[in-house]
């Protein structure tokens, strides 16, 4: 008999055993298998043997400024000799239905394969982007001034200062989590892969404007011991910031070869060096399930410019209670919401005007509500058959925003 439930620490053996077989980690990636929190952890069984894990970390979500209560899902996996029999997907559905009921509005994951994802409702709906450009080309224009700026190590006592830092620049884009001290402490700070974390903060007057994170990497060049400035996180406030931290990076010329960093999909920091173009080394599609449509929709911000009513009809063939019509009156930045089972109230029976609201998979207006996809390009897709030109304006203007990212890959 198939039973999914949370981990127990009689299973800790186990799933480290699987996340050892079905990852290439080292050791301490390993270990964290068996440490992370019991209420973090669920499982699948059958026959009284665990047959495959994940793990779930609660936290923000930010979106049009406002963070959406998430879930990051990760470390997915299955048993060698069970998989294909619908073990993953059994536990990616009941662990779906307990989120919801625990008040998540959304998930983000990155996949290994996303067709597996998109059967249970998530959609590729953010990047995960990194850059890389010699050290000996760091040059950037307009010469700015960085007098005032001071680079300096970030100590145990910064990170309050660093998270609030953070935290204003991540509420102005799509897609960054609201980082609470356990993830910077584990995803941002920890040694990994036995390299050594490096961190600097950028001060002006005191004040954080800026700092980065990262380590020491393998460089490809011929220079024996050299090695790359590779950024876990890389985060600045204006040009006088920017320029100290890259004075500091330029410090490193001779031994340090490249500077590679995560960015949004359009960084700023292409526009404003000279010479060669940075080189994108790396983009991985990370994916999105709003697993509470009617919260989602609700908890997220919006321009505070428009004012529009939008009425959908969500079909979500894997969580029943997300199904039906939504109407959604959006001004001021905020949105009021009613729609199948908001605020605790069972869906009732759907009025004509109701039923006759365009149909959207909730897979597409994931990657709507993130930013990733335009209504228009959608429609051109054939993906929101039915909706007609008002509705895409209306979809188009209250999801505007940059394009959704992130800096960390879980």
């Amino acid at each position: 008999m198939t039973i999914v439930r949370q981990l127990a620490e009689g299973d800790r053996a186990r799933v480290a055993h699987l996340q050892q077989q079905a990852f290439m980690l080292p050791p301490e990636r390993i270990a964290i298998a068996g440490n992370y929190p019991l209420e973090q952890g669920w499982v699948v069984e059958d026959g009284g043997a665990v047959q495959g894990s994940l793990r779930v970390q609660k936290l923000g979500q930010f979106f049009g400024g406002r963070a959406v209560p998430c879930a990051a899902i990760s470390s997915v996996k299955v048993a060698a000799e069970a998989r294909g029999r619908g073990y993953g997907g059994a536990l990616l559905g009941e662990v779906l239905e307990a989120l919801r009921s625990e008040g998540v509005a959304a998930s983000s994951l990155f996949p290994v394969h996303g067709g597996v994802y998109r059967r249970y409702g998530w959609e590729f709906a953010f990047a995960h982007q990194r850059r890389a450009l010699p050290i000996s080309e760091l040059a950037w224009r307009p010469p700015t001034d960085a007098a005032g700026v001071t680079v300096e190590p970030f100590e145990e006592d910064d990170l309050e200062a660093v998270s609030a830092f953070y935290r204003s620049r991540a509420a102005g884009e799509n897609g960054p989590f609201d980082r609470d001290e356990a993830w910077w402490e584990e995803r941002v700070l920890a040694p990994r892969f036995g390299r050594t974390p490096y961190r600097y903060v950028a001060r002006s007057g005191g004040e954080v404007c800026g700092y980065m994170v990262y380590t020491h990497e393998p460089s490809s060049g011929t220079l024996p011991y050299g090695f790359d400035l590779d950024c876990r996180d890389f985060q600045w406030d204006g040009p006088a910031a920017l320029a100290a931290l890259l004075d500091f990076v330029r410090g490193h010329a001779g031994m340090g070869q490249r500077l590679v960093w995560p960015g949004p999909p359009a960084d700023p920091i292409e526009l404003v060096l000279t010479g060669i173009a940075p080189t994108v080394t790396r983009r991985m599609a990370g994916m999105f399930r709003l697993v509470d449509v009617p919260a989602a929709l609700a908890a997220r911000g919006y321009p505070e410019d428009v004012e529009a009513d939008l009425r959908l009809w969500i079909e979500d063939d894997v969580l029943p209670a997300n199904a039906g019509p939504v109407a959604v009156r959006i001004a001021g930045g905020r949105a009021r919401v009613s729609g199948p089972g908001r605020d605790g109230s069972p869906a009732g029976p759907a009025s004509r005007a109701a039923r006759s609201a365009p149909r959207v998979d909730v897979r597409v207006l994931a990657a709507l509500f993130t930013g990733q996809l335009d209504a228009d390009t959608a429609a051109r897709a054939g993906l929101l058959p039915g909706v007609d030109a008002d509705t895409r304006r209306t979809l188009r203007a209250a999801f505007a925003g940059p394009a959704p990212w992130m800096a960390e890959f879980y």
